[in-house]
């Protein structure tokens, strides 16, 4: 009898001690500055758990078994892995990673690197501007972006300038949205 309330005692503390998990909270900071960092992904490897850092940079993932590997990732930064070891709460730093800043194209459904994005992207630089000199902003585009199409209906000063990108859209303004 003594041998099976062993045994039992054994496989209980056993399967606690294997189950056992924490709720881990933090920090991440940018190493350079100190501020906080919004929106850094933070992960288990090889689980489906995870969190994204808030405005403050603060972040909690509930139920992390003791032992995974925390992985934080934010785009130029380089990657940083922490062991969880306890529920003690952490702060990560990240380095910059001033390799991996190249041009980032903002598409509507998320970020991409230049050299992988597949539409047509067109860039009218400073000096573009510099060497044709036009009177309005508008007017460096006539020419020089492929799809994009520059009129003046009339030539009195200060009118407005039509810009139609590929033909004209589904909704009632034909033209796209310009901030002065």
């Amino acid at each position: 009898m003594r041998s099976k309330l062993s045994l039992f005692t054994f496989l209980f503390f056993t399967i606690y001690s294997f189950s056992q998990t924490v709720k881990v909270t933090g920090n991440v900071l940018d190493s350079n500055s100190g501020y906080p960092l919004v929106g850094v992904n933070v992960s288990a490897k090889d689980y489906k758990i995870g969190a994204s850092t808030d405005f403050d940079g603060n972040f909690t993932i509930s139920d992390v078994p003791i032992g995974v590997t925390l992985i934080f990732s934010y785009v130029g930064y380089i990657t940083n892995e922490f062991k969880v070891v306890n529920s003690n709460p952490i702060t990560i730093n990240m380095l910059q990673d001033l390799k991996a800043l190249d041009e980032v194209v903002v598409i509507g459904y998320g970020t991409k690197s230049k050299k992988d994005v597949t539409g047509s992207i067109s860039i009218v630089d400073a000096k573009t501007i510099e060497d044709l000199r036009p009177i309005k902003a508008e007017l460096a585009l006539q020419g020089t972006v492929a799809g994009v199409f520059v009129n003046a209906p009339s030539g009195a000063p200060g009118s407005q300038i039509n810009i139609r990108i590929r033909g004209i859209s589904s909704n009632n303004e034909n033209g796209p949205l310009v901030f002065n």
